[in-house]
């Protein structure tokens, strides 16, 4: 739900993530709910297909006061192994969310799983294409959670931001360098199950 309204494949992207979608990427934590909208130009029948059954990586690692999330989405192919076939990443700062949608993360519980929606979305019309509900285990949250409570505890700067994101991406150039940096890690398999 995004607020009272429901999100399902065919709708157009609600303007609450759509103004603020810099393509391909956009992850959101606000009020207690996760986002990750993945907008990309013609979407293919593969990328809307793994992004509903695929094996899905997430990760996150935090330099300075910058998370940069990363994930993937792909097929474990027999004789080759996982091939992924939508990825990206992008920076995250909790004091980008609207003011009325940030929430501070609850304190680390063993049985705290994080909720994810993952949307993925045709542009330019911002259709949504596909969506995925994702569960992360205890570790995976415990550990964004913390991340996230540590934004909230720094003064934000925009400009200081910017500059941490470009060095954040000088060390972090894709994708793959994110997930291999990680803090924290998680695979949500094509059936939904946790791993």
């Amino acid at each position: 739900m995004d607020g009272e309204i429901e999100i399902r494949a065919g709708d157009i992207l609600p303007e609450r993530y759509a103004a603020r979608i810099v393509p391909p990427v956009m992850f959101e934590h606000a009020g207690h709910r996760n986002t990750l909208v993945v907008a990309l130009d013609g979407v293919t029948s593969s990328e809307r297909e793994a992004i509903n059954a695929g094996i899905m990586h997430f990760a996150a690692v935090m330099h300075d006061d910058v998370i940069f999330f990363a994930f993937d989405a792909g097929f474990d192919i027999p004789g080759v192994g996982f091939t992924p076939v939508v990825h990206g990443d992008c920076p995250f700062t909790v004091h980008l969310v609207p003011p009325e949608l940030r929430t501070v993360p609850l304190p680390e519980n063993e049985t705290a799983m994080m909720h994810l929606q993952v949307m993925l979305v045709n542009i330019p019309g911002n259709v949504v294409m596909a969506i995925r509900n994702a569960l992360f285990p205890g570790s995976f949250t415990n550990g964004m959670n913390a991340m996230i409570r540590e934004q909230f505890d720094k003064p934000f700067d925009m400009k200081i931001y910017d500059r941490h994101v470009n060095e954040g991406y000088a060390i972090y150039p894709d994708y793959l360098s994110i997930m291999a940096s990680a803090s924290v890690v998680a695979v949500i398999e094509c059936n939904g199950k946790k791993i």
